[in-house]
């Protein structure tokens, strides 16, 4: 799952992102969806903020999507749902093939 995690993770940060929205909490969402995220996910995962900033940058500076595609995710699901919800339903996708 780590692995799958830090693709995602390498793909968002290896390119090229304006400065805006990704760059600090929320990190595009709410501020309450942030932290609800975070603190859920704080004994999971090394960096809760880092998942979101990564998928923050595949959403909506451009960051390639490939790693998001190749887990069964669309243009259309990854434009319709929030940061904290898409990176709850990536972490389910990887789960899923374990």
């Amino acid at each position: 799952m780590r692995r799958l995690i830090a693709l995602v993770l390498l793909v968002a940060f290896a390119s090229p992102a304006a400065a805006g929205q990704c760059d600090a909490p929320p990190y595009g969402d709410t501020q309450a969806n942030y932290s609800a995220f975070t603190e859920t996910y704080a004994r999971l995962l090394d960096n809760p903020s880092r998942v979101m900033a990564a998928i923050c940058r595949q959403k909506f500076e451009g960051a390639d999507r490939t790693a998001l595609y190749r887990l069964g995710f669309t243009d259309a699901v990854i434009n319709s749902k929030s940061i904290s919800a898409l990176a709850i339903d990536v972490l389910d996708a990887v789960r899923k093939q374990r």
